[in-house]
This record gives structure tokens, C-alpha cells and sequence, in this order.
């Protein structure tokens, strides 16, 4: 039994769902559950009760659980502690999870400088808007997540701010300006921008009215260009689009808020320390900016 089928088995028992495990493993899921029937063989016990409809722990899957966790985290333990401390022979991988503005315009840096510190560490990066990679990150598909930060968020992850940027007011370029409120205002279809923008117009007692909800800040930019509409969206989005030169920044009677972007990690869930590495680097990194 080893260490490799403990992952896949203690995912399992977490997710009860083969195909989610094997996604989040990189594995088909015959391969899953080729695994978990191995370890069923070696210990003499069912683990899981599955059905057409449900998976589902055994008494015995429960007890188990307890188990591999320590010993997962036993061998990690014990594989930091005999590895090098040259931090050009820790090896590993994190996986982050980032708008494409931020997978643009934030990361790159950042990524550039912790591959130069641990070479052997491997990165891997999805793109989704916040509130996708977020949830990706609760169930434990992506290590880091990248987002705008507000109060009901820091309650729920470790957070470290990475920047403010301002919001700002577009429109199409060549619209009139004396008729901007002719136009819809496009929305985010939910997450933490659409908060602070819907918190906004109440602050100012304003129903502006609505052309679309669409996901995505790219997605929204890309509307207003071809004159569909008008929009508040992050600064670092707009100034670093190629499509600045389609829209316009306008004033509103009030002055945006800005707002704060940072990474994300679960405050929960078993140590990993390439994980543990790429947090306290981010840390070093961005007091060093900060300075």
C-alpha cells in the first residue's frame, strides 16, 4: 500500500465521486478505481458502499481515514526533513487558479521569480473567473486562487494582498458622453465585484438600468467595446487590455471604491509543503515589494 493510493483514497472519501478524484489526481477513473480495489484486496475490508446513484464511506472506510491521513502526513514530514534544504532541490508542484488578467498581467512576475529560487517546483495555472476558482479551491482542485479580497472572504482563507486597483467607469469610446445613461449597465453575474458594485449604487440610492449579466471582466470589457453597453470594472483589467483603445474612462457623480487583490489559500486540509514553500516565498516576496 502506498503513499500514492493513500491520496487517492483519502480524495475519495472527501469528494465520494471517482470521476471528481480522478480529475483531481490527473487519472482515469478506472484507474481510481483500480486503486481503491487494491486496497480493499490488501486490507480484507470494503471501504466504500457505491451504487449507480451514491459512494458512500464503510465503518471501516471511516476508521481508515484516520490512518492514512497520519500516515500521509508522517511520510511528508519525513521527506522534507531528509531532503536538502538547498532550496534549489525542494521539489513538488502547487496549482494556482487566476482570472486571465491576473494569469496576464500578476502572475508572471511572481512565478518567474519562485521558479529561479526552486527550480524543481512545477506550477501549474487554470484560468476562471473568482468566484470558479475559489470553489476550485475549496474542493481542494487548485492550491492557490487569486481574487478580489472583502471581509466575508478573509473570514474564510488565508489571504495576502498582492495589490489595489481602483474601479473605473467605461463606456464605448465614441459614445456621447452628455447620453451615457442611456446605456445598460453590464454586469458580473456574481462574485465579489458584483457586491461592490451593487453596494455602490444603493450607496447612491442609483437603479441604474440593466443591459446584461455576463461572467468574466475580459468577457464584460469586450461587450462595452462593441458598444453594447457600460460597465465598472477593475483598473488593471482595463489599462491592460487590448482593447483600451475601444472604451473610454468616464467619471460617475460619486468616486468608485477600489479595491484589494490577493492570493488565496484554505485555512484547512493536509500540509503539503510546496505548498507551505510557495506561501512563505509569496510572503518574503511581497514585503520586498512592499519595501
Amino acid at each position: 500500500m502506498e503513499y500514492a493510493s493513500y491520496r487517492v483514497f483519502l480524495t475519495l472519501s472527501e469528494r465520494l465521486h471517482f470521476g471528481k478524484t480522478a480529475v483531481h489526481h490527473h487519472m482515469t477513473t478506472s484507474n481510481v478505481t483500480r486503486v481503491i480495489k487494491q486496497l480493499e484486496g490488501e486490507l480484507g475490508v470494503r471501504l466504500f458502499e457505491r451504487n449507480k446513484r451514491e459512494v458512500r464511506l464503510t465503518h471501516k472506510g471511516q476508521k481508515f481515514v484516520e490512518f492514512a491521513q497520519e500516515a500521509v502526513q508522517r511520510y511528508e514530514d519525513f521527506k522534507h526533513d531528509i531532503q536538502e534544504k538547498d532550496p534549489s532541490q525542494l521539489g513538488g508542484s502547487i496549482r494556482v487558479c487566476a482570472t486571465v488578467t491576473a494569469a496576464y498581467n500578476i502572475l508572471p512576475s511572481i512565478i518567474t521569480s519562485f521558479k529561479t529560487q526552486f527550480p524543481k517546483m512545477t506550477t501549474y495555472l487554470e484560468t476562471g473567473n473568482t468566484h470558479t476558482a475559489l470553489e476550485k479551491l475549496e474542493e481542494g482542485d487548485v492550491d492557490f486562487a487569486i481574487g478580489i479580497i472583502t471581509p466575508r472572504l478573509k473570514q474564510r482563507f488565508n489571504v495576502q494582498k498582492i495589490l489595489t486597483t481602483p474601479l473605473v467607469h467605461i463606456v464605448p469610446a465614441h459614445h456621447d458622453r452628455d447620453r451615457v445613461d442611456d446605456l445598460g449597465v453590464v454586469l458580473p453575474e456574481s462574485g465579489e465585484l458584483a457586491d461592490c458594485i451593487r453596494e455602490y449604487f444603493d450607496s447612491q440610492d442609483v437603479q441604474p438600468k440593466l443591459h446584461s449579466y455576463i461572467d468574466g471582466h475580459e468577457a464584460i470589457l469586450a461587450m462595452v467595446s462593441a458598444g453594447m453597453g457600460r460597465a465598472i470594472l477593475p483598473q488593471i483589467v482595463v489599462e491592460n487590455s487590448h482593447l483600451i483603445e475601444q472604451v473610454a474612462i468616464t467619471s460617475l457623480p460619486a468616486k468608485l471604491p477600489s479595491i484589494d487583490v490577493g492570493v488565496f489559500m484554505n485555512k484547512t486540509g493536509l500540509n503539503k509543503h510546496s505548498k507551505e514553500t510557495f506561501w512563505q516565498f509569496l510572503e518574503k516576496e511581497l514585503k520586498r515589494f512592499k519595501q
